[in-house]
């Protein structure tokens, strides 16, 4: 069991590294740490239809703490959105 724990562990860790986020990450950054948030709308369709809860949470963050200041969609390609954090 010992094993077990301390390789989820390590994991974790790696997981961390490579930029993959959970919810927990998720209520952090959204929630309280995050001055700026910026997003590519077409990606986030993805994740809304492969993870609808987890994004239904993040949509609610989104609206609670930010609001849109700019959209970058000099590229027809690629689209972002600009968040800053409501004070």
């Amino acid at each position: 069991m010992a094993t077990q724990i301390a390789g989820a562990a390590r994991a974790l860790v790696g997981i961390e590294k490579s930029g993959l986020w959970g919810r927990k990450e998720m209520e952090e950054w959204l929630g309280r740490d995050a001055d700026y948030v910026v997003l590519e709308p077409r990606t986030l369709e993805q994740y809304r239809e492969r993870h609808p809860d987890h994004m239904a949470r993040f949509d609610a963050l989104l609206r609670e703490h930010f609001e849109l200041i700019d959209r970058v969609d000099e590229y027809p390609w690629q689209v972002f959105e600009i968040y800053a954090r409501r004070r």
